[in-house]
């Protein structure tokens, strides 16, 4: 891991996108009027995990934004269900071959094309370092 990947994921991961992503989900269990929940140590350093995948990944190698004409063969659904697996990669890889289209390339900057410039600049204000991924929470 290189320095600037993890100052990503220290600045990044750990505080920002956690941190979100706990928000997030206590506006959605408010809407369904559901009883609150925090997340535990476990389930923060497994978001911090993902979010390096998405947000501290300069070649998006491993997800379907990386770069080439073939489907990624690192790629990896987390999930122990079978048909899960499944229906996850076919719906990947149906949305890899809409987004890319004839391209070999879907980045600029390390970060997804169609993101906004003033996604871009939230992003790298906060710490991250690309844009993997078309899910910002905020």
């Amino acid at each position: 891991m290189n320095n600037s990947t993890r100052k990503c994921k220290k600045d990044y991961c750990e505080k920002v996108f956690v941190k979100n992503a706990q928000a997030f989900t206590d506006r959605f269990i408010k809407a369904l009027k559901m009883k609150p929940t925090k997340f535990t140590q476990k389930q923060k350093k497994e978001l911090a995990k993902k979010c390096l995948k998405g947000y501290c990944n300069p070649t998006c190698e491993g997800t379907i934004f990386q770069d080439g004409k073939q489907f990624p063969k690192n790629f990896k659904i987390d999930s122990k269900n079978e048909k899960v697996r499944k229906i996850v990669l076919k719906f990947s890889k149906g949305m890899r071959k809409n987004i890319f289209g004839k391209k070999t390339s879907v980045l600029k900057d390390g970060f997804y094309e169609k993101l906004t410039p003033k996604t871009v600049k939230q992003l790298k204000k906060e710490g991250a370092i690309s844009g993997c991924s078309m899910m910002i929470i905020k």
